[in-house]
């Protein structure tokens, strides 16, 4: 209780202490941050937790299917699975057939991995012409070539449908002696 020289005896009002609103206030700039560091991170495509040609590296090590059904992109560092709450396939992979995936551009998840292995398609829109799609899809790796016109293959797609990138096929990837190699053209 205090005095006070007009009123009397008063009791103080409860307020929270310094050190209770210092903590709360720091556990909520954390968690907004980390919110903002989620969603800004497939947009920079993984960039302090992932090296830009890991993609790359990855197509060129591993032998067609053995991670199973699976879609790289070099260019944006993406690998992801082709199955339900992946990147989902509608169509058929393969010479002369077509085929639609169709990706989320955006879905935060509680940790950074989950969070680029569920927005596959964040930054669909920086592919260019000419920028190569590999696909493993029941032990056979497809090569595909982004197109701007004629007749393509295959269709990459935000689920939204905002993005739609059109590729054409530009072969099938061999697996000899442990490297890979474009075993046909298609024309």
């Amino acid at each position: 209780m205090r005095y006070h020289y007009q009123r009397g005896a008063i009791r103080p009002k409860r307020r929270l202490s310094r050190l209770k609103l210092g903590v709360i206030l720091t556990l909520l700039l954390l968690v907004v941050g980390y919110g903002g560091f989620l969603s800004v991170l497939p947009g920079i495509g993984g960039w302090p937790l992932r090296r830009g040609d890991e993609t790359a590296k990855r197509v060129r090590s591993t032998a067609p299917g053995a991670d199973g059904n699976r879609l790289y992109i070099p260019k944006l560092n993406v690998a992801v699975a082709v199955a339900a709450g992946g990147a989902e396939l509608e169509g058929e992979i393969g010479e002369g057939k077509s085929a639609s995936l169709t990706a989320e551009k955006l879905q935060l998840a509680f940790t950074p991995d989950a969070t680029l292995e569920e927005s596959p398609f964040s930054r669909l829109s920086h592919l260019k012409e000419g920028d190569e799609i590999f696909i493993d899809y029941n032990g056979t790796r497809f090569a595909y070539s982004v197109t701007t016109s004629g007749d393509s293959g295959m269709r990459l797609e935000t689920t939204d449908k905002s993005v739609q990138i059109k590729a054409k096929s530009i072969g099938v990837v061999a697996w000899n002696d442990g490297a890979p190699r474009i075993e046909t053209i298609v024309n």
